[in-house]
């Protein structure tokens, strides 16, 4: 991730630089959690998720029940790095 130009980077590029929560802590980019059943977006607590997972956890394809009372709706997490030109939804399948 040594590009000055954060627009030029493809989502493979992000997806390389945070493989880990504890890359993603690292860069101190944020994560929403979004469920598509109630419209629930959140940030996700990364730091949390790192303590119950272990460092080396992955969002990418994870997803997780909803926080909200009575939703029975599973929420997907995103990246949001800063300075980046878009948000990286981390349920996506893996690019071949």
């Amino acid at each position: 991730m040594g590009r000055k130009n954060l627009d030029r980077y493809r989502e493979a590029d992000w997806r390389e630089a945070s493989q880990t929560v504890d890359q993603i802590l690292r860069n101190r980019w944020p994560v929403i959690a979004e469920c598509p059943v109630c419209d629930l977006r959140i940030e996700a607590d990364v730091r949390r998720i790192a303590q119950v997972m272990g460092p080396d956890y992955s969002l990418w394809g994870a997803e997780t029940a909803c926080r909200r009372i009575g939703c029975i709706g599973r929420v997907h997490f995103i990246l949001r790095p800063r300075g980046a030109i878009m948000e990286y939804v981390m349920t996506a399948k893996a690019l071949p």
